[in-house]
């Protein structure tokens, strides 16, 4: 999702009160009412595999995230007036229920999570209790985050969904292969390589991401990489030491301020950076004059972090 700037200083900023689902439809409904004539693009080609393993893929570990954003759904409906019935709840419930024992599907219990997610909130609703305040990702409100070891879970990690293995695995591999033959046939690399060797400028790019000890050789890749690109690159990662990631974020932005930077990254320690990803990843960004994007699941990179000066506001003009 990418949102030019002028957009966010006349709409304003995503409502961070709404957890694990309805920020950015609530923001596109007020965008429409207080910038009409707005455009929304959806562009379906440009789709996300999250791809899951190990214990990301076990059926509590999945039941357990969708039963937090069954209760954000529900959370969210309340807040715009048209929450369904309790019974209607109930029922979708059982129906759930029914599917599992029906086709013996052990995936569907994901789906009776989400199901009781929503009927829970429901009830927390009615004993008078503000929307929310039943669960929030997964753990009561108010209430400290506690790793579970015994499941295996990790409250650092934003959130578990989806689960690719066996042929699925392999159509998606191939699938994957098979756009990236493209892309090296058709040229359109090649040209998107040439044109990041000279635009924009060489930037300077604050890179923040926390580390895992489990994802160290991982993030020590995407280290040399960034650091591998032509514009000035500054990295620095933190320990989780029991933090979320953003509470870890917050800590690293009091400790490196962006002052003076142009860009800043915040990467993920699980993901692969392909050659030339940086170079490549700001030319985009500024050729179609984003303030903020989001290269799928990896990075997020965002414009104007650093001191307003003369020089800046003459290139976001």
């Amino acid at each position: 999702m990418a949102i030019r700037r002028a957009a966010l200083e006349r709409v304003g900023p995503f409502d961070v009160s709404l957890e694990h689902g309805g920020d950015e439809q609530e923001w596109q409904e007020r965008m429409r009412e207080r910038a009409p004539g707005a455009r929304v693009l959806y562009v379906a080609g440009a789709g996300v595999d999250h791809r899951r393993a190990g214990a990301d893929t076990r059926i509590r570990a999945l039941s357990r995230t969708a039963r937090a954003r069954g209760a954000a759904a529900r959370r969210y409906d309340a807040r715009r007036g048209a929450p369904p019935s309790l019974t209607r709840e109930l029922l979708t419930l059982a129906g759930c229920l029914g599917h599992v024992a029906r086709r013996r599907c052990p995936a569907g219990l994901t789906m009776v999570a989400h199901s009781a997610g929503r009927l829970g909130q429901g009830l927390a609703e009615r004993r008078g209790a503000a929307p929310g305040a039943a669960q929030r990702n997964g753990f009561p409100a108010g209430g400290a985050k506690h790793h579970d070891a015994s499941s295996g879970g990790d409250d650092f990690l934003s959130g578990q969904s989806g689960t690719v293995g066996g042929l699925d695995a392999v159509r998606r591999r191939v699938s994957d292969q098979a756009v990236s033959a493209w892309e090296l046939a058709s040229g359109r690399r090649l040209r998107l390589a040439i044109a990041a060797r000279g635009s924009p400028p060489q930037r300077r790019v604050l890179v923040l991401g926390v580390e895992r000890a489990e994802r160290r050789e991982l993030a020590r890749a995407m280290r040399v990489e960034l650091c591998s690109s032509r514009h000035h690159v500054d990295v620095h990662t933190c320990a989780p030491e029991g933090r979320g990631k953003f509470e870890n974020l917050n800590a690293l932005l009091a400790e490196h301020p962006p002052d003076g930077f142009d860009w800043l990254l915040v990467v993920d320690d699980d993901v692969e950076l392909p050659h030339g990803f940086l170079d490549r990843f700001l030319f985009l960004s500024e050729r179609f004059s984003l303030a903020l994007a989001q290269a799928g699941a990896s990075s997020r990179l965002a414009r104007g972090m650093g001191r307003d000066t003369p020089a800046a506001r003459q290139r976001r003009a």
